[in-house]
């Protein structure tokens, strides 16, 4: 986030909207999640978007079982936890794109599956990394995690320049060509 425009995106004409997974009560070793959509609409500061961000990125993994992100009054963490790609809670034609987000193996294979599983009427921007990624799940050398994230900073310019050029569906990263069949259905 201190590389990032927050208010930018929070004032932005577009919605931004990402999932996030809403503690609702106790459990092991995660507690009980339901699917929650955090939107720059909805934050009434900076801050509060910013904590939106933030947790939807929250791995309990790294960031602690017990832990999570505290927005007025709930508290959040990733919501990959529930479902990597939710398609099925996006509801159809309100928005205009999606842009999609893939990094690690895992993410990248539930991608191809739901990509080919689904059949959207909306625009698709999708952003895979486009070398292999220095830092992995349990990397804690912030070298390693410096250069994972100039790579992603990278990627996600060449989506958004590919994406200001054509009006079709755009598809960046390694997995490009499989991701493009599994959207095309061939």
């Amino acid at each position: 986030l201190r590389t990032m425009d927050v208010h930018s995106a929070r004032t932005a004409e577009a919605d931004v909207v990402v999932a996030a997974a809403r503690v609702v009560g106790p459990g092991v070793p995660l507690p009980e999640l339901e699917p929650a959509y955090l939107k720059n609409r909805n934050a009434i500061d900076d801050e509060t978007f910013g904590l939106m961000l933030r947790a939807t990125a929250f791995v309990p993994y790294i960031n602690g079982f017990r832990r999570a992100v505290a927005i007025a009054g709930d508290r959040f963490m990733d919501g990959g936890l529930i479902h990597r790609v939710p398609f099925d809670l996006i509801p159809e034609g309100r928005y205009d794109e999606l842009w999609i987000a893939a990094c690690s193996p895992s993410g990248l294979r539930e991608l191809k599956d739901e990509l080919g599983r689904v059949r959207r009427a909306e625009r698709l921007v999708v952003m895979t990394p486009t070398r292999t990624l220095p830092a992995g799940r349990w990397t804690m050398e912030w070298s390693k995690i410096s250069r994972t994230i100039e790579f992603g900073r990278r990627d996600i310019v060449a989506a958004i320049d590919e994406a200001a050029q054509t009006d079709g569906t755009v598809v960046v990263g390694l997995e490009r060509e499989c991701l493009l069949e599994a959207i095309s259905g061939s």
